[in-house]
């Protein structure tokens, strides 16, 4: 909103007026535009059904943390919803969706504070904690996490249940890559199923 005082019984002439309304469209086309970038921002980092990180932006914090002088190590926790296709075949991806926006919602309120959650699609899902992490620590983080996963969900009537594989994986900064971890992490979790 622009807002424009007069003092005095002065009247506005209309080109004075036709001036303001200029100014004032312009600073609402600029502010529109600054809105559209950062929706725009936001859709390029974000899943668009669960609302978490993406792969991209998963790919770009392991990155960051994973650089040559950051604190260490970096775990990375690799999670693979088992049997997630019996609930599409059987009530639907409408149902399918829904269970994975639950769990989504599930894993910010387990893995709360700023930890990095990430779905890469599909039912898979990354979780970075935020500090430095031993492997003892990270999997304590991993069986919680699990445990809250295996909670019933309420779908058309029906309760439903499934198990999640998980991987963990360390990361050293400065030696390790990102495709290492995540690849560990990966290798873990088909070791876990």
């Amino acid at each position: 909103m622009l807002g424009f005082v007069k003092f005095g019984d002065r009247e506005w002439k209309p080109e004075e007026l036709n001036a303001l309304e200029a100014i004032a469209s312009l600073f609402a086309q600029v502010q529109a535009r600054v809105e559209a970038e950062e929706q725009l921002r936001f859709l390029a980092e974000h899943d668009d059904l669960t609302g978490l990180h993406n792969r991209r932006a998963l790919l770009a914090h392991l990155d960051a943390r994973l650089a040559a002088g950051q604190p260490g190590p970096v775990s990375a926790l690799f999670f693979d919803l088992d049997r997630m296709k019996a609930i599409n075949d059987y009530l639907g991806h409408t149902a399918g969706d829904w269970f994975i926006k639950v769990l989504a919602e599930r894993l910010r309120g387990v893995a709360k504070g700023p930890n990095m959650i990430a779905r890469l699609g599909g039912d898979e899902f990354v979780v970075v904690p935020a500090a430095p992490m031993d492997a003892d620590a990270a999997e304590t983080l991993a069986y919680q996490i699990q445990s809250k996963l295996r909670e019933r969900v309420a779908i058309g009537g029906e309760l439903l249940t499934r198990t999640a594989s998980i991987g963990v994986a360390l990361g050293v900064p400065g030696r390790d890559t990102t495709s290492d971890l995540l690849r560990r992490a990966d290798q873990a979790v088909l070791t876990a199923k």
